[in-house]
């Protein structure tokens, strides 16, 4: 059972990384 929580957990990290080295350049740019 903690197997997909775990899974979970480590997808939303990864988005979240994802998603600020997107927004990296706006925040430089600003």
């Amino acid at each position: 059972v903690a197997l997909p929580i775990n899974e979970n957990y480590l997808e939303d990290r990864r988005l979240k990384i994802f998603f600020y080295l997107k927004n990296l350049p706006f925040q430089f740019a600003v």
